[in-house]
């Protein structure tokens, strides 16, 4: 189990607050392998579609040369012959690599979508401190990426030696082929061999990414006393506060506050908050919230409480991550499940007393 510096454990995942935050960062989850394979993916597939095009000036640069036969090698005409080579592998190579570039673009867009920030490339002491650095290398997280890219190279090296045997076996008859037969051949056999390789690959993606976006939740998993800080921290507008007492006026005047009497508690914050929650052992499944509000709300579902002897218990935290949370009528989520036993413990203990 996680947990922090002051060795309280981060159960709960993160917010919406901080996810935001990190992507800000640019600290977002993103698993290499899905990168690679769909750059690996788009750029075969781009060779594939290109290979008339690319047969093409392979073509003409054949009738070139044949050209050229019984032409005395001059400078110049060597000159010029270097000249018409790189203007024909630049034609070739150039749209690929376009591609190839935003191939590697889309691996990182598909999971993530488009993100711009310059705090990864920002000089930090932990980036070059010896001993951090140490304990990256010995992680379990370093051993298992290692294992992975060992088992992954292994596999493929595996396939590709075996199909690469099989297509060996077909070279005496393709030694007959014409040379551009023989390039339209290679065209195939080269893309099952990418396919197969392509399928293992995918598998180690898929599995890559579930690690990933694991990992991410699991070290920005937050405590109890983070989430009622972050919420704490957060300024309301004013425009939404009014809302929120028009809305509580409006439950006032509907009388559905007299649900308030069949709660089991009523937690505060003590001024501001207050929530009804309704938990019957071995009738209710789940606890849940009756009843909730701020201000003016607030204090009236206390008196209210107050008249039916329904028990109030303080804890801001508990109290603001209840009214934050959840939504009258719906069951308590099971990140506050925790706290609420230990108010409810406390409430049926005094009980049992009385």
């Amino acid at each position: 189990m996680a947990e922090d510096q002051n060795g309280a454990e981060k159960t709960f995942d993160a917010t919406e607050k901080k996810l935001s935050d990190l992507r800000k960062k640019g600290n977002v989850p993103n698993s290499k392998d899905v990168s690679g394979f769909i750059s690996l993916f788009i750029s075969m597939l781009s060779v594939y579609l290109f290979f008339e095009y690319i047969l093409d000036y392979i073509k003409d640069l054949n009738y070139y040369f044949v050209g050229m036969y019984g032409t005395e090698l001059t400078m110049n005409e060597v000159f010029i012959i270097m000249i018409v080579l790189m203007k024909s592998f630049a034609l070739i190579i150039l749209p690929i690599s376009g591609v190839v570039m935003v191939a590697g673009v889309l691996g990182s867009v598909s999971q993530f979508g488009f993100l711009f920030s310059v705090e990864p490339i920002k000089p930090k002491f932990s980036k070059i401190n010896p001993i951090a650095g140490l304990k990256r290398i010995f992680s379990m997280h370093t051993v298992v990426m290692g294992t992975t890219m060992v088992s992954k190279s292994f596999i493929v090296l595996i396939v590709a030696f075996i199909l690469i045997m099989m297509f060996l076996e077909e070279l005496p008859e393709v030694n007959m082929f014409h040379y551009f037969d023989q390039l339209i051949w290679l065209r195939d056999k080269s893309l099952i061999l990418i396919i197969a390789i392509l399928i293992i690959l995918l598998v180690f993606a898929i599995v890559d990414f579930a690690i990933t976006k694991y990992k991410f939740a699991n070290d920005n998993k937050m405590t109890y006393e983070e989430i009622t800080r972050e919420m704490k921290d957060q300024t309301v507008d004013p425009t939404i506060k009014n809302k929120v007492r028009q809305r509580g006026q409006e439950i006032l005047r509907n009388g559905s506050l007299k649900d308030i009497e069949e709660s089991d508690v009523v937690i505060t914050n003590p001024t501001h908050y207050a929530v009804a929650v309704k938990y019957k052992i071995n009738i209710d499944e789940q606890p849940k919230v009756i009843m909730k509000g701020i201000d003016l709300l607030a204090q009236r579902i206390k008196e209210i409480a107050k008249e039916h002897n329904v028990p109030i218990v303080e804890d801001k935290p508990l109290a603001r991550s209840l009214y934050k949370l959840t939504k009258i009528g719906e069951n308590i989520p099971q990140e506050l499940w925790e706290p609420l036993a230990k108010v409810l413990s406390f409430v049926y203990s005094q009980n049992k007393k009385k």
